[in-house]
């Protein structure tokens, strides 16, 4: 696993570990790096909060394996503390709307969801919005493939021009946050507009570092080690497992 550099460790103390999961070195990232492991587990338990409000299960999964091998490591986790983070960024009158349609959502009515969340500006609700839309918008189109169809980019930005247009111009206001960005990131890479792809990508790691998914789906547009090392990545300790699982 990803992380069984520190799975084991016995203390959360300041540790220096060594960049191996690189295969192939690049220079100047094939070095000695410090962190803390209790910055890394509150890192965690944050962001795995953050991505099951948002229903993304796949990144919330992840995240909670990570923090699984560091289940040694104790944090304070106060009872006050994790409640306003279980409310943070749902607005006070939009949250029976997110809540019912989070529901919704995790039964895959995504429709409704969507119907649900129509009008709510606040950070969560509003992304549960644009990703219900996607993925209702990805389950129509799957369910309606033939077995031999072959999808293109037309049916692409066909399928997606409402919520792409809706995007494209939030990111011009600066409106995006690190997960509106992510699944801006998702959508012109399925487009196969690649080189935008990567700049968003990259604008929604700086703002989410602990949000593996936009890592992930960043990893195979890196075409080669010159790309790797210009890109523009926060000094986080989410890097290092970016780099390694790039190189492997």
């Amino acid at each position: 696993c990803q992380h069984r550099g520190c799975s084991k460790c016995k203390s959360s103390e300041i540790r220096s570990f060594r960049a191996i999961y690189v295969l192939n070195p690049v220079p100047n990232m094939d070095e000695t790096f410090s962190l803390s492991l209790k910055e890394v587990k509150q890192d965690l338990v944050l962001g795995i909060k953050e991505c099951n409000k948002r229903g993304l299960v796949q990144s919330a999964k992840w995240l909670s394996e990570l923090n699984h091998g560091l289940s040694d490591v104790a944090v304070k986790t106060g009872v006050g503390k994790s409640f306003e983070n279980l409310f943070a960024g749902v607005g006070a009158e939009e949250y029976d709307d997110y809540v019912l349609a989070k529901s919704y959502f995790d039964v895959r009515e995504y429709d409704r969801c969507a119907h649900f969340t129509r009008n709510c500006a606040s950070p969560v609700p509003k992304f549960l919005h644009m990703y219900a839309s996607y993925m209702s918008k990805e389950k129509k189109r799957l369910d309606n493939m033939s077995d031999n169809s072959i999808v293109n980019g037309n049916s692409h930005v066909k399928d997606f021009s409402d919520l792409l247009t809706t995007l494209r111009t939030e990111h011009g206001q600066r409106k995006l946050d690190g997960y509106c960005l992510y699944l801006y990131g998702v959508i012109l890479k399925k487009l196969d507009l690649n080189q935008m792809a990567v700049q968003i990508f990259v604008e929604a790691i700086n703002a989410e570092p602990t949000m593996w998914g936009s890592w992930l789906e960043l990893a195979p547009l890196v075409t080669d080690k010159a790309m790797l090392q210009n890109l523009k990545l926060p000094n986080h300790w989410m890097k290092q497992i970016f780099i390694g699982y790039t190189y492997i």
